[in-house]
């Protein structure tokens, strides 16, 4: 039973970080090479041949580059660019993505199936062992088989004792591997250290969070492994674990001082507030608070969009000293705040199931709540029986009830119609990414209301399922005509 425990326990990174395939597919990575000035930059090469592509192009990426080329008819590709630095590197085709460790003067080559991406991927040339490693060290823990879950189920001590196997068994590999590879470089070595120590030190800070037995920590012992980390290493940002160990740490820390509240029943945007607090509080090094801030500011917007977060973005601005970074979150939320004060509604293209084309002005004279929605988004299609309903609630006032479908195929979106039943209103957006970015909608389903002149009243309004049923009732009915 306890082999099994073991082997339960190492899946959970593989999953997260070495192949990920679930993530949103728009891709937002530049499509020329951040440029280095550094004079000690080197030509580096990776080249590589795929099969059973899922796109024309590569994208390779780290923390400061990014550059992107097209596969040739072979399904071949080439990077040529300067390097200083040694550190890691996301390849991605499509929603695969393969982490690499690249050093400045190597000429890599890879070939993988992205169908089995980790169990077909080789690897040739100068700097060939580091990445080999890292192909064995997935293998191992995909064959360890562990769900991450199944670890926080475990009473405390069996919990530690599993943990800390875990982590001694990896170091043992990690060195006898070391000893076989003499060329593995410096600072991959020390990286890999440091991987392997804040992964373990992750699991340790999220049991108490996770766990129901959570209330058997004897807290004057527990926590004190953290006298062995630093979170204030800006030289281990590259790391994913170094990453993850950060936010479980104020995640941890920001429920701690939440738990002593009266009303422990925040919203999402007041947790957020609480958990930037404490990076302020507990971090000193600023690139390390530069990046928490912005992480946290990103995971808010991503999940929860900007509604309520006025307070959020003056934190981080008031806290943040990377410029760019500054830039990049701050741009859009003003945006969003634009739309908010009742500006003009920016106009949208969209067509109807038989390919008639109008737009928002179609509806000018009459207030209008529209309901953004795509096919694959479940939490919209549990909002659309309460849209209809009010839709046919309050069809003697002057508001028009529209929907509208972000869906990137107009096949997907007619066909789901056609097997659900058509309803009056149904459009499907022309230009999503467009639509999508004059809005400032980051999460679906999102609903708007705009008034009769085709200002914006509310660019984020309240659910159907939650309706604000005075503001319907005070509406004049329809012109008699």
């Amino acid at each position: 039973m306890e082999n099994q425990t073991i082997k339960a326990a190492i899946v959970a990174l593989a999953s997260l970080y070495l192949f990920a395939s679930c993530n949103n597919s728009t891709n937002t990575t530049d499509n020329k090479a951040t440029s280095t000035t550094e004079k000690n930059a080197v030509e580096t090469i990776l080249t590589g041949q795929i099969t059973n592509i899922l796109a024309s192009e590569m994208i390779l990426s780290s923390d400061n580059f990014s550059d992107t080329v097209s596969l040739n008819p072979a399904n071949q590709f080439t990077f040529n660019w300067k390097l200083a630095n040694d550190g890691y590197f996301v390849l991605r085709n499509g929603n695969r993505t393969v982490h690499l460790f690249i050093s400045p003067g190597d000429e890599l080559h890879l070939e993988y199936d992205n169908h089995d991406i980790l169990n077909s991927i080789t690897f040739t040339g100068k700097h060939s062992e580091a990445n080999q490693y890292l192909k064995q060290k997935y293998q191992l823990m995909v064959a360890h088989n562990l769900a991450g879950s199944h670890l926080y189920e475990l009473p405390v001590k069996e919990f530690r004792y599993l943990a800390d196997s875990l982590y001694v068994t990896e170091k043992l590999v990690f060195e006898s591997y070391q000893k076989q590879h003499p060329a593995l470089t410096q600072t991959f070595v020390q990286m890999e250290q440091a991987s392997l120590l804040y992964d373990w030190a992750t699991k340790l800070m999220e049991y108490p969070r996770l766990s129901p037995q959570a209330n058997t920590i004897d807290g004057t012992t527990y926590f004190n492994f953290l006298q062995k980390l630093d979170v204030n290493n800006s030289t281990l940002l590259p790391l994913y674990e170094y990453k993850i160990f950060l936010n479980a740490y104020i995640a941890w820390h920001a429920e701690e001082h939440i738990k002593k509240l009266a009303d422990q029943n925040l919203e999402p945007h007041e947790m957020t507030l609480f958990r930037l607090q404490q990076v302020n509080s507990q971090i000193k090094n600023q690139t390390v608070k530069n990046f928490l801030l912005g992480s946290m500011v990103k995971e808010q917007v991503k999940y929860f969009g900007y509604k309520n977060c006025e307070w959020v973005f003056k934190t981080f601005e008031a806290n943040c000293t990377d410029g760019l970074l500054k830039e990049q979150l701050l741009a859009p939320y003003l945006k969003y705040q634009a739309l908010e004060t009742s500006g003009t509604a920016p106009e949208v293209s969209f067509e109807d199931m038989e390919g008639a084309k109008s737009g928002l002005n179609r509806f000018l004279g009459s207030y209008i709540y529209i309901d953004v929605w795509a096919t694959w988004c479940l939490p919209c299609k549990r909002e659309s029986p309460f849209f209809e309903e009010l839709g046919q609630k309050y069809a003697h006032k002057n508001i028009q009830f529209i929907s509208l479908s972000v869906d990137n195929k107009k096949e997907d979106w007619s066909s789901f119609l056609q097997v659900k039943g058509t309803s009056r209103n149904q459009y499907w957006v022309e230009n999503a990414e467009l639509f999508l970015k004059d809005y400032q909608i980051k999460t679906i389903p999102r609903f708007i209301i705009i008034d009769p002149q085709g200002k914006i009243i509310q660019v984020d309004a309240f659910r159907p399922s939650e309706p604000d049923l005075s503001w319907f009732n005070q509406l004049p009915d329809k012109p008699q005509v």
